[in-house]
């Protein structure tokens, strides 16, 4: 097997319920982590505090948390990308309008979601309709999305939800009267799609949408390279540094499956020249 720490500086604070990791949250730290190249903090909603997201480059509130724990943390005042996937913290995060046209909820019983967008690069080139994005029934998230955001996915047959939706930054959210609320100095998305197991039960085409949501809300774009290493021994360590051509920007390293010729599926930022990556076989 194959383990690996990155150093790319960039963390992500993931808030589960009670700081553990169903099968869900876990698959979505190690996505977080393998193809994103994100160092992921951990963080009980009962504890998380707006301190744990100094430096983060990510927040991601799982449906996991009991909403009421984690709505008196104002993080959607941080100039940090948020998702969210808890519908009862909508409203915390004023991730929509304020009444009459707020709402929000949970459901059961889906397998896909109505792709409304096709030119979003949250959409992750699907065509529009009803794609199937988990194996499983499961259940999801909604809100009723504000004026200014991009909506990706409804649940299918309900044009009154949303599921996937995208907030640019700089979007403004409105109160009850159209006057402006709230002005978001960061992205963010709502990705009620995932449920609180969801992840867990994901065909290519969640996978898809996860990640697209994922380099979205980031705003970073992945240059083309290649690094390979090759004769690496089982326990051995090896360190791979190369060069940045462009400040700020990602670089992907894949994964073979022979041991001869390997590299491991990561991504992170490369903010300066001679950047470095850790890697190790186990």
């Amino acid at each position: 097997s194959w383990s690996f720490v990155t150093f790319s500086g960039r963390k992500a604070v993931l808030i589960t319920g009670g700081g553990t990791l169903n099968g869900a949250d876990g698959w979505i730290a190690s996505r977080l982590a393998s193809n994103f190249g994100l160092d992921v903090t951990v963080r009980a909603d009962n504890a998380v505090t707006l301190a744990d997201a100094e430096g983060a480059a990510l927040i991601f509130n799982s449906s996991t948390v009991n909403s009421g724990n984690v709505a008196g943390n104002d993080f959607e005042e941080l100039i940090v990308p948020l998702v969210n996937v808890e519908s009862a913290n909508v409203d915390d995060f004023i991730l929509s309008d304020a009444p009459p046209s707020f709402g929000n909820g949970a459901a059961s019983g889906v397998d896909g979601v109505d792709i409304t967008d096709e030119d979003h690069p949250m959409n992750a080139g699907l065509a529009a309709g009803e794609q199937k994005f988990s194996t499983n029934m499961i259940q999801y998230h909604w809100a009723i999305p504000p004026l200014d955001s991009i909506v990706i996915g409804r649940p299918p047959g309900n044009d009154g939800q949303a599921t996937i939706y995208a907030i640019e930054a700089g979007a403004e959210m409105l109160d009850d009267v159209g006057e402006v609320l709230f002005t978001h100095p960061a992205r963010r998305v709502f990705f009620g799609m995932t449920g609180n197991d969801g992840a867990a039960s994901y065909t290519e085409i969640g996978v898809k949408l996860f990640d697209a949501a994922i380099t979205w809300v980031l705003g970073s774009a992945v240059p083309e390279g290649e690094v390979e290493v090759t004769d690496l021994a089982v326990g051995e360590d090896v360190r791979i540094s190369f060069t940045t051509p462009v400040p700020d920007s990602e670089h992907v390293l894949q994964r073979a499956t022979d041991l001869q010729d390997w590299s491991v599926d990561i991504s992170a930022t490369l903010t300066q020249e001679g950047d470095s990556f850790q890697f190790a076989a186990a």
